[in-house]
């Protein structure tokens, strides 16, 4: 029944500026969060989210549906004392568990516009907003855990590239992206030295990834958002909170049947119906920020790794095409023989551009060097889940 009683205006009052901080923290136009609500099966017009942001009444629905899009409960923006909370909280239509309704952080809405030209479509993004975490991995010293940078994570599409150069968090200068990646190796019975999974980044019409680096890799990294859906899937929610209550082994990241490392990685490696083993093997940072400018910021990239091994019984009859069955995108794999020098192997073939990253991790499978640099990349040896 509603609670509207004579003489009451129609609807409820918000607070605007709750709802557009809260959009420019997930870099969201009233344009974008429209399309949003279309795809979730619950449309608002993109006058009414105007409408929102200049404080004026919006119906139950659109309350409820703008607080899951942006992950908002009901107390954060409504400022009607007679506003029906528990039915909003308790319907049907709500759309992220109360686990993932607390941490807001880890979950973020975006839109990838694919009439965009493919130089300034933008990939989803994780990026570090505590600047004591991110000091602690440039500095190289008491590198911080998994879990501590996780929590310190919150999630945005740039709206370009150059937008990637405009700081995003509070307190920094420059943007510290974060993913947590796997340097791939494949063995078995009296194979010895294990092959390093590559792959050639090249640009596709279709597809955001590779638009500017481009070449050899061998590192597979993953954020854990993915797409338009507020509803995507909570595992990083379910680690995190498990381990802060006690009741998840931090080891549940890359140890045991189907770990969460493999369920983040699936849209890139199959690797669910194979024997994996996992460990820490180091933090990679690539610190590309300008110095001496007055006019740009750049960015920091940081990857935990983990050495990740497919142990067969024996060799694939045929390599390539083993290969192309892990690989969940239309990238070229490769199988290489850890001797090989990496110097030469990653890099854009065409600007002659080396990938840093790439190769201080190779030097670090095939080395015992607690830190090895190179260019702008530095490694530093094994990292804790959890402190």
């Amino acid at each position: 029944m509603s609670k509207r009683g004579p003489g009451r205006p129609c609807g409820w009052a918000v607070d605007g500026a709750v709802l557009r901080r809260r959009m420019d923290q997930l870099v969201l136009t009233p344009q974008a969060l429209a399309a949003m609500s279309r795809k979730s099966g619950e449309s608002i017009s993109e006058s009414v989210i105007r409408d929102a942001l200049d404080n004026k009444r919006l119906s139950k629905t659109t309350i409820r549906t703008l607080g899951a899009l942006l992950e908002l409960r009901p107390e954060e923006f409504i400022t009607d004392p007679a506003f029906p909370r528990d039915e909003v909280e308790d319907s049907p239509g709500k759309q992220a568990p109360e686990s993932a309704r607390r941490k807001p952080t880890y979950r973020g809405t975006a839109v990838i516009e694919p009439d965009r030209p493919l130089a300034d479509r933008q990939d989803v993004k994780n990026v570090i907003t505590n600047t004591a975490i991110s000091r602690a991995i440039l500095s190289g010293e008491n590198i911080p855990s998994l879990h501590r940078v996780i929590v310190s994570t919150a999630f945005y599409t740039p709206m370009n590239d150059a937008h990637k150069d405009r700081p995003f968090a509070d307190g920094f200068a420059f943007n510290h992206f974060f993913q947590p990646a796997i340097a791939l190796l494949v063995t078995w019975r009296n194979r010895g030295t294990p092959l390093v999974v590559a792959y050639d980044r090249r640009p596709s019409a279709t597809r955001v990834s590779h638009v500017h680096t481009r070449g050899l890799a061998l590192l597979w990294a993953t954020s854990y958002v993915y797409g338009l859906k507020v509803t995507s899937d909570w595992d990083m929610h379910e680690w995190v909170d498990g381990v802060e209550a006690g009741t998840t082994s931090a080891d549940d990241f890359h140890e045991g049947k189907n770990p969460l490392l493999v369920r983040l990685i699936d849209r890139k490696l199959g690797l669910r119906d194979h024997n994996l083993s996992f460990e820490p093997l180091g933090v990679i940072t690539n610190d590309q920020r300008v110095t001496g400018s007055k006019d740009k910021t750049s960015r920091v990239y940081t990857q935990y790794v983990f050495k990740g091994v497919i142990h067969l019984e024996r060799e694939p009859a045929n390599m390539a095409s083993f290969l192309r069955g892990l690989v969940r995108q239309p990238v070229d794999p490769y199988a290489l023989e850890l001797a090989d020098s990496p110097h030469e192997r990653f890099q854009d073939p065409n600007k002659r551009k080396k990938n840093h990253m790439d190769i201080v991790a190779w030097l670090g499978l095939v080395g015992t060097e607690e830190r090895i640099s190179d260019g702008t990349a530095t490694f530093l040896r094994n990292f804790n889940l959890v402190t």
